[in-house]
């Protein structure tokens, strides 16, 4: 029992069961943020022929997850920005001028999937010159570089997206937020208006994470800033949620 207790928690730390069996309901921490699953459940319909991007984006917000409930207790902290999934002849151009490149002595990249390339983007993440700027991943998980600028304004792209001449000037609402961002949040919502195909994950100095595709914030801890099909999306029961019928499974927590 205590092993099945220990396995809950690590598994459901957003989520409280409340029925289990072929009709699981369940309900969202006190926030009402968006689970992860329900992340994972999003990026199986957008990406239905791409597991590894599915994969990668995955991986990316559970980093990004784990870093602020192990480092972030209130105050100022700094924002932090990942992507993948980049397209070079999009209209998004990334600086890599000031890059910093990751493959080391060996040649090799580390990856987000193993021990090795956790620890370096903890590093990486607890570093101000290290993250000033975006973490560059590869849809196989490799790390490639870090201090990467996404060349875009949110002028550039505020007609594409009706905001007419406002562009920063746009209140956060028209930009999609439920409460004030800094200008790099913009700019990572612009980024993925000119490159529909990057994918970014976002760590708020507040320590709120978003995921944003195609214009749309896809995962957020506020879901007014989802779009509104996607509010509500049921995750698929997993492997480690497929247990005997019972009346209810608050005994293993």
């Amino acid at each position: 029992i205590q092993n099945t207790k220990k396995r809950y928690r690590n598994h459901l730390s957003a989520l409280e069961i409340i029925s289990v069996g072929n009709n699981m309901s369940v309900s969202l921490n006190a926030k009402g943020g968006q689970s992860k699953e329900e992340l994972e459940a999003i990026l199986q319909e957008r990406e239905p022929v791409n597991p590894e991007l599915q994969k990668v984006v995955s991986a990316m917000y559970s980093v990004l997850e784990n870093y602020r409930d192990k480092n972030y207790s209130g105050g100022e902290n700094h924002g932090i920005i990942f992507y993948v999934n980049h397209d070079p002849n999009s209209g998004l151009k990334v600086n890599g001028k000031n890059a910093t490149y990751l493959h080391g002595k060996e040649g090799n990249y580390k990856s987000i999937y193993t021990p090795e390339g956790k620890q370096m983007l903890e590093k990486i993440l607890g570093d101000y010159d290290l993250n000033d700027g975006a973490v560059e991943l590869q849809v196989d998980g490799s790390i490639t570089s870090c201090r990467r600028m996404l060349r875009v304004a949110p002028d550039d792209v505020a007609e594409k997206i009706g905001l007419g001449e406002k562009g920063e000037g746009a209140s956060y609402h028209e930009w999609g937020f439920k409460k004030p961002v800094f200008t790099k949040h913009l700019s990572a919502k612009a980024s993925t208006v000119l490159d529909p195909s990057i994918y970014i994950a976002t760590l708020s100095s507040e320590g709120d994470i978003r995921v944003m595709n195609n214009n749309q914030i896809i995962s957020s801890p506020y879901r007014d800033e989802l779009p509104e099909r996607l509010r509500h999306k049921q995750p698929e029961p997993r492997d480690y949620m497929r247990i005997a019928p019972m009346a209810t499974a608050r005994a293993y927590l």
